[in-house]
């Protein structure tokens, strides 16, 4: 899979036709029980829904594309959702990759993530989101591939035709 889509809110097609798009108000997503059994025990998430095939998507995927509704400077549930219980794949170990140290989860360099984010945000909410992008390594995406557009609700369908051709090479 080329590149991976996931959104917040409906989306027409005809900008991504040869992506995966996923609107996680159409899936099944439990919320994370926050019990951290995943970690302690060094296991999967053992909630069963549909997150586990997103998560393989999103380890598959060279690109993936999150739009999300941007609420005082963090995410919109859906998106934040999918966070908590990304830290299941995280893994607490460490490995060398080009003579660096660093955790296997974000040992997988070539991926690539970029956020849209939208609606109305004061610049107090923009750097919050910086500084909340740049502290984490979200969904395992190392800081430098990680790519960050904001934008206005109305101005989303525009800002995304930027990205349309990203299936096409």
């Amino acid at each position: 899979m080329k590149s991976l889509v996931i959104t917040d809110r409906h989306l027409s097609l005809d900008q991504f036709k040869h992506s995966v798009l996923v609107d996680l108000n159409n899936i099944d997503c439990m919320t994370c029980t926050g019990g951290l059994y995943c970690l302690k025990h060094e296991s999967k998430c053992r909630l069963n829904d549909d997150m586990s095939c997103l998560y393989n998507w999103m380890c598959d995927a060279k690109l993936t594309i999150v739009i999300s509704h941007i609420v005082y400077g963090t995410f919109d549930e859906p998106i934040l959702r999918l966070a908590e219980r990304d830290i299941a794949n995280f893994e607490p170990y460490f490995s060398v990759v080009e003579e660096k140290s660093m955790r296997l989860s974000l040992s997988n360099i070539k991926r690539k993530l970029i956020v849209v984010g939208y609606g109305d945000m004061t610049e107090e909410d923009e750097e919050n989101l910086r500084n909340y992008m740049s502290a984490t390594a979200i969904f395992g995406y190392e800081p430098n591939n990680i790519h960050l557009y904001l934008c206005q609700e109305e101005e989303i369908e525009e800002t995304l035709k930027a990205f349309g051709g990203v299936d096409l090479g």
